[in-house]
């Protein structure tokens, strides 16, 4: 509500947010109001199959990945997180570098998916990850090749990293207050 109101998706009335962490949590807005579903499940974009059983969840968040990073590698469990296999791969670590790749390809494949079925103004984009500047435009270029790979071309992609942040919860409390 907070980056509706105020931060990234204030300049248009419908839009998606996708929020990065352990997994895939989001939100969809159409006209400019959060649409919950009849049982609470709009924007539950983690639950949604992209590779067999493996869901967005499951292939899109840097946790898992780094979880399964690490249980490849026999290390103990924990030991990597997210932030750290980023910077292995920054460093070319093979292994590294192939996991993030595969995050990369699968939040693209997901981000596709839902731009297809509901032709969104924007994307939002939030957690941690979203700090990363090379994410979004690395991923919209992959988004953009899965458009045409699909004849999609009309679909119009802006993706764009959410503005507050960690912030925006305490944001959205006040904005969701002030509309009693």
């Amino acid at each position: 509500l907070a980056e509706v109101a105020y931060g990234a998706a204030r300049d248009v009335d419908n839009a998606l947010f996708i929020v990065i962490g352990s997994g895939i949590g989001g939100a969809v807005i159409i006209n400019k109001e959060l649409i919950k579903g009849k049982n609470l499940f709009g924007g539950e974009f983690g639950f949604m199959l992209l590779e067999g059983e493996a869901s967005f969840s499951d292939l899109a968040s840097p946790v898992r990945a780094a979880s399964r990073y690490t249980e490849e590698l026999g290390l103990p469990k924990g030991t990597i997180s997210g932030k750290e296999l980023f910077a292995r791969a920054e460093e070319n670590e093979p292994i590294a570098v192939r996991y993030v790749e595969n995050l990369k390809n699968n939040l693209a494949r997901g981000i596709h998916t839902l731009l297809v079925a509901l032709n969104p103004e924007k994307v939002v984009i939030g957690g941690a990850i979203s700090a990363r500047k090379e994410l979004i435009p690395e991923v919209t270029e992959r988004i953009h090749h899965l458009l045409k790979k699909t004849n999609a071309t009309d679909v119009e992609v802006n993706v764009v990293p959410c503005h507050y942040n960690n912030d925006a919860n305490l944001i959205g409390a006040v904005v969701a207050f002030d509309k009693c």
